[in-house]
């Protein structure tokens, strides 16, 4: 009988003659397996990481609000277009002067100032379209300029153009596309900017002195300079006004509790009729809407206490009755007098659907 010993040896040199001629084949598959386990997880660290609708959501409110913080004309037009580089690879707008256009302020090109320096034709092609729709209209970019791809690159998809329209005209048109790599275009939100442009265009030209030289519905020139990022100012419609800190009173003889408020009803929205008075209706609550958006945008704080103490009116009344007289200088002779669409708007979104919040003096 052969010794146990001897015999062990023999096994364990056999098997580790089979291990070795078997281990480069069994190292390689098992690697192939481990790696295929792998795949999903490398795939996932390798993909850029996707704007979420939130992220997207908070760009655009901040460039509502830098376009609502806008003071003057430039600001308006720079917060406009500096937002709407967000959703845009590349974007141009150009303001209408006659039968053309001069560009203004271009973002995402090689070369921005070339872009600013090319005129654009008012009779043919994509500003053409954009202004008989009156809307947003999708083309190649060479309806927007000649040789669009031989100066500026050739966009992989479709450019779009949209009218800036102040009181029903075409003050600018504004070019945007996906640009010549990756794709990037968002057509909604471009939209929702030109348009809060347009309305709050209206709503300063509306406000501003009756001597002021801007004539309805037209730009003034606008300077070549660079101005601020209009971006900036978003942050401001966070903060709270600061208000001084009055001087301690004495405090005087208690008095007996004041008679509860009367209740004014907030005023029942009348219908919008169709056809052309329909539009005008439309149109005067919008602007409605602007201003009284416009007064709580810049009294925050005054808001807040007018909503505590019911005396909204009181501690507004020279904002409410400036614009109320911008809202009556424009829509108080026409079809939608009757809507009483401002102090619909002032019971909405001021007093928060309480017209008594907006106290005792309030009278329409």
């Amino acid at each position: 009988m052969a010794d146990p010993k001897n015999l062990e040896m023999l096994v364990e040199r056999a098997v580790s003659s089979v291990l070795e001629s078997l281990l480069p084949g069994l190292r390689a598959q098992l690697t192939r397996q481990v790696m295929q386990s792998l795949q999903p997880v490398l795939a996932d660290a390798e993909a850029p990481a996707a704007a979420s609708p939130a992220d997207d959501t908070d760009k655009l409110n901040h460039a509502l609000a830098a376009i609502q913080t806008g003071t003057s004309q430039v600001e308006i037009l720079d917060a406009m277009i500096e937002g709407a580089s967000h959703f845009a690879a590349r974007t141009a707008l150009f303001v209408v002067r006659g039968a053309n256009a001069v560009g203004w302020r271009a973002r995402g090109f090689s070369d921005n100032e070339a872009v600013r320096s090319t005129p654009l034709e008012l009779s043919d092609g994509l500003a053409a379209k954009a202004i008989q729709a009156r809307g947003m209209v999708s083309g190649p970019s060479s309806e927007f300029i000649v040789d669009f791809a031989g100066k500026f690159g050739a966009s992989k998809h479709e450019g779009v153009m949209l009218p800036l329209l102040v009181r029903d005209k075409a003050v600018a048109l504004i070019y945007a596309d996906g640009g010549t790599e990756e794709h990037q275009l968002d057509c909604s939100a471009l939209q929702s900017m030109v348009r809060m442009t347009g309305l709050w265009l209206e709503v300063f030209s509306t406000r501003k002195a009756s001597g002021s030289a801007v004539p309805p519905a037209t730009l003034q020139p606008l300077p070549r300079e660079t101005q601020p990022h209009a971006m900036a100012a978003a942050a401001a419609v966070a903060a709270p006004i600061s208000t001084p800190v009055a001087v301690a009173e004495p405090e005087p003889a208690p008095e007996p509790p004041p008679p509860p408020p009367v209740e004014v009803a907030p005023p029942a929205p009348a219908p919008i009729p169709s056809g052309a008075d329909g539009e005008v209706h439309k149109k005067a609550r919008r602007f409605a809407k602007l201003l009284v958006d416009e007064i709580k945008l810049y009294n925050q704080n005054k808001v807040t206490e007018g909503r505590q103490n019911r005396d909204l009116y009181d501690r507004l009344k020279d904002d409410i009755e400036k614009s109320r007289a911008s809202y009556e200088k424009r829509y108080g002779n026409t079809v939608a007098k009757d809507g009483d669409y401002f102090n619909q708007e002032l019971v909405r979104i001021l007093a928060d659907n309480d017209s008594a919040l907006l106290g005792n003096n309030f009278r329409r």
